[in-house]
């Protein structure tokens, strides 16, 4: 029984150490204090330009076989908050254009602010020639463990 109790204990404390930093309530608030409405109304996050950066890598990486990526489009920013866990992340959507497939498709791909990843929750369908989520048990809900 003591080997368990060590174990688990040893266990918990190496988890704990490997996890990123929390979230904190003020994370939310520089993601909210970040949001500029330009001329035509539409709301733009904080450091769009190195987010793009981020989000076309991500979709290099999600997609190797991408020819091109012509726009990147800030959809939306999503929060949780509970007394247990907190999240935030925002959604983009990315307008590519794939082989074989004349024209242009959209995917939709996931920011974390917090640890600067983008994952995506869809995987390119050759059969349909198109884009199409995963199964939730595939997909990449944004990590909230930060």
């Amino acid at each position: 029984m003591k080997k368990i109790i060590t174990f688990l204990i040893l266990a918990s404390t190496s988890f704990s150490f490997s996890q990123n930093e929390k979230i904190t309530l003020e994370d939310f608030v520089t993601q909210h204090n970040g949001f500029e409405e330009n001329e035509n109304g539409e709301i733009t996050p904080i450091n769009e330009k190195e987010i793009n950066k981020l989000i076309r890598f991500g979709v290099e990486q999600s997609f190797p076989q991408v020819e091109r990526i012509r726009n990147i489009i800030w959809d939306s920013y999503s929060t949780f908050v509970s007394p247990f866990e907190k999240s935030h992340y925002h959604n983009f959507i990315v307008q590519v254009k794939m082989p074989d497939v004349e024209r242009y498709r959209y995917v939709d791909m996931i920011y974390n602010p917090s640890n600067k990843k983008v994952t995506t929750n869809f995987y390119w369908d050759t059969e349909i020639g198109d884009f199409s989520e995963k199964k939730s048990e595939e997909s990449e809900q944004p990590s909230t463990d930060n």
